[in-house]
């Protein structure tokens, strides 16, 4: 496979995880679970917005990085790298979150955590999103070390 190819590739691939980072926040929380729950104080919308905001500063800064133009392969696949970080950020974030003192995935008035194959909650979001982004490390980095190699 062609190196440009491989890094197009990758930039599609982080292109896709920050669409998600951009629609995602607002989806799961623009709702009566979330913003408009009476029940959460202000404080708490507070940092709900907070996160959704911050889910669209990753993204569009991954999408900055992934289609700066620059003319050198070794700037790009910085750039890449650093887009690859930014939308990585918000998952990690996400998935580690629920070790917080209180944490859970779902407010009890809304029922049980919802599941798909035993998985909780947003980790099924986080999961997809950190397998994506690993292969896309891969094309960005790892075709280099073979390079070398041979």
């Amino acid at each position: 496979m062609k190196e440009n190819f491989k890094l197009r590739v990758a930039a599609i691939m982080i292109t896709l995880v920050a669409i998600v980072t951009l629609i995602g926040p607002y989806a799961a929380d623009w709702n009566r679970t979330h913003i408009y729950n009476p029940r959460w104080p202000p404080h708490a919308k507070f940092h709900n917005g907070q996160t959704m905001l911050l889910g669209t500063f990753l993204a569009l800064g991954a999408l900055w990085y992934t289609w700066k133009t620059v003319g050198d392969l070794t700037l790009k696949t910085i750039n890449l790298n650093v887009a690859i970080f930014l939308a990585f950020g918000y998952y990690l974030t996400q998935s580690t979150a629920i070790f917080f003192p209180g944490a859970g995935f779902t407010d009890p008035e809304f029922g049980p955590i919802w599941r798909f194959i035993g998985i909780p909650g947003q980790l099924n979001i986080d999961i997809p999103m950190f397998v994506l982004l690993a292969v896309t490390y891969y094309l960005v980095n790892i075709k280099k070390e073979k390079m070398l190699n041979t």
